[in-house]
């Protein structure tokens, strides 16, 4: 079977398994990086802000009692460790500080960004990143500083650099990629061993499925499954095949015991024709000797009208009659004996069209046994069919990852609709042949029927010629009597006249029943013909379905 371009069933599974995968892990990664971050800077907020808050408090005492600040580095130098940079604002004017400019000294005398100031001088804490300080961006906390008048003389600064933050944020992020590559991986590992797994038992599916399309029946293994559906499908097709080669190994036993059944058909049509042949040509000589017997009877009669006016021609003519007499008597012999045969030969031909009975019936029934097994056939394509649907809907409920198994759902559906195609197409040459073999078996019910007549016809013609031969004997006791007893010719001569005009109504009794006989003999001729002609159509069905199940192999 030609292959046809398209993906595998292995590269589908791997699509549906990675694809949705490795996209998951990319929205995954996204959605823990801006989480991670907003948590860290949270963090990061939460930091500065407890360093600005400890800074406030470490000058409020000053600011409450109106102090100068004393200028000292040791409290705002205490978290450089941590990286946090914190500095004391005057007013908008950086005081103390432990954050360094460009040229690595302490950024102080250095204006805060009016913006934010205007927001301290309201009394607002700022929290914000990528504040540039001394050349540096920086994610920065300010709190007002009040003195005892409650007046913002100043602000509490904390600060970390920006480039810090982020390279925490970037180490948990690669973390997190690394992780994700590593269950890529495994995961992959296992849907790529899930998926040889499943289109490795397919592939023995499709196999089968493949030998089925090539008639090839010799190749048939179950093939098991974890997955229901495949185990299902392949189930059935197991079935399906085991069923194909059982019912076509039937049909072909059925088809060549119908051709051998055709063939001794023909052979005993052939004898019945030849044997009704010999049949008409003995009622042809049984038609020739009952015209002669007529025309003999004739004579005799004329004879026997001349009688009284020359009783001496009689005695003249005794031995004439006599001999003609005895020649009668001879045919009428001959004419029995060929009834006889005649009766033989029915007889032969009942017991041969009897035999051609029991065969039509046995064809019959292997006609209807081949129906039934086409029956299952069609039934079982149907259950094929209708669980290939089943499979259809439940790939379709699957979506992406059932659109192979709806492919071979389909390709089974197909195959199901084919075998029920192929069946019907065997149910009609059955139901072909089963016609033939009812046609011939009425043939030989006629036959039966013709036989029965022409016993019947036979016993008659028997009869009348037992009494002719019976006449014939009469008669030549007469002629031997006028042999012997001319003077009592005269006498006898009404009796002889009787007695020849029943002979003359039996030779014409004898002409109508072998001409009736003759008719008989060539309608047998013409049935015998029918059977032949039946014979042959029905050999010429075996023979075609021979042809059409050379397809199969067994």
């Amino acid at each position: 079977m030609k292959k046809s371009k398209k993906l595998t069933l292995t590269n589908v599974l791997l699509m549906v398994g990675f694809i949705p995968l490795i996209v998951s892990g990319i929205i995954i990664c996204l959605i823990t990086a801006r989480s991670v971050t907003g948590h860290l800077e949270e963090a990061i907020y939460g930091q500065l802000y407890i360093a600005c808050d400890g800074l406030r408090k470490y000058y409020q005492y000053d600011l409450d009692t109106g102090a100068e600040l004393s200028y000292e580095h040791d409290y705002v130098d205490m978290l450089k460790d941590h990286d946090i940079e914190m500095t004391l604002f005057k007013d908008d004017t950086r005081f103390m500080t432990s954050a360094l400019n460009e040229k690595g000294e302490r950024n102080e005398g250095t204006k805060m960004d009016p913006a934010i100031w205007a927001e301290v001088k309201a009394g607002k804490s700022v929290n914000a990143d990528g504040v540039v300080i001394g050349g540096k961006p920086y994610y920065v906390y300010y709190m007002p500083l009040v003195d005892g008048n409650k007046n913002v003389v100043g602000a509490a600064w904390a600060g970390q650099p920006e480039a810090d933050v982020r390279a925490s944020i970037n180490g948990v992020i690669f973390t997190m990629v690394v992780v994700m590559i590593i269950a890529v991986i495994i995961f992959g590992a296992i849907i790529a061993f899930v998926a040889r797994r499943v289109v490795g038992q397919l592939s023995s599916v499709i196999k089968s499925v493949e030998s089925l399309s090539d008639g090839d029946l010799s190749e048939n293994e179950r093939v098991t499954s974890a997955i229901r559906e495949v185990d299902d499908i392949s189930g059935n097709v197991y079935g399906l095949s085991n069923k194909l080669k059982e019912i076509v190994g039937d049909v072909k036993d059925a088809s060549a015991m119908s051709g051998k059944q055709a063939k001794e058909l023909a052979g005993t049509s052939e004898q019945i024709s030849d044997t009704s042949d010999s049949v008409s040509n003995a009622v042809q000589e049984m038609a020739k000797g009952a015209t002669d017997q007529a025309e003999t009877v004739q004579r005799a009669t004329e004879n026997i009208s001349l009688l009284s006016d020359a009783i001496q021609t009689v005695a003249d003519n005794a031995e004439q009659l006599a001999s003609a007499a005895a020649e009668m008597n001879d045919a009428s012999l001959k004419s029995a004996e060929a009834l006889q045969d005649l009766a033989s030969n029915m007889d032969t031909m009942g017991e041969a069209v009897s035999g051609i009975s029991e065969t039509m019936n046995a064809t019959n029934l292997a006609v209807q046994s081949v129906n039934e097994k086409v029956d299952g056939i069609t039934s079982i394509a149907s259950q094929t069919n209708l669980l290939a649907l089943n499979a259809s809907i439940e790939a379709a409920r699957a979506g992406e990852a059932g659109r192979g198994f709806a492919v071979v759902a389909e390709e089974i559906g197909k195959l199901a609709t084919e075998s029920a195609q192929t069946a019907q197409e065997i149910r009609d040459e059955m139901t072909l042949l089963l016609e033939h073999a009812q046609d011939a078996s009425r043939k030989t019910d006629e036959i039966s029927g013709i036989k029965s007549n022409v016993d019947q016809v036979l016993r008659e013609t028997t009869g009348t010629i037992n009494d002719l031969i019976a006449n014939v004997g009469s008669t030549v006791d007469g002629v031997n009597t006028i042999s012997g007893l001319t003077e009592e010719c005269n006498a006898s001569k009404d009796e002889i006249v009787d007695a020849m005009s029943s002979l003359s109504a039996i030779s014409e009794e004898n002409a109508a029943s072998t001409q009736q006989t003759g008719a008989s003999m060539e309608e047998l001729n013409a049935t015998v013909n029918g059977l032949a002609s039946a014979a042959d159509s029905l050999n010429n069905v075996a023979s075609r379905l021979d042809d059409e199940l050379g397809f199969f192999k067994i």
